[in-house]
């Protein structure tokens, strides 16, 4: 059987352990966000190659790097919302 000493110690924790995840996750529940500078120099290379895509035909051809296919930065049936 728990102990009402045990008890204690458990929700000391648990409370202890809530209290520090509220303190460090305070700026994202103030509705901060982190910078995503990888999702952001993906948007940009992904609406490149729809402009791209769209004045050429030539869909293998990268105008960004030479040996990146085009296709593995962006599938040609992904359309960008």
């Amino acid at each position: 059987m728990i102990g009402i000493n045990n008890l204690k110690s458990h929700a000391l924790v648990v409370t202890l352990f809530a209290l520090i995840s509220f303190a460090y996750f305070s700026p994202l529940l103030e509705g901060k966000r982190i910078d995503g500078h990888d999702v952001k120099t993906w948007i940009g290379m992904s609406k490149e190659i729809s402009d791209f895509r769209e004045k050429t035909a030539n869909f293998k051809k990268n105008v960004q790097n030479g040996s990146v296919k085009l296709d593995q930065i962006i599938p040609e049936s992904f359309a960008l919302v």
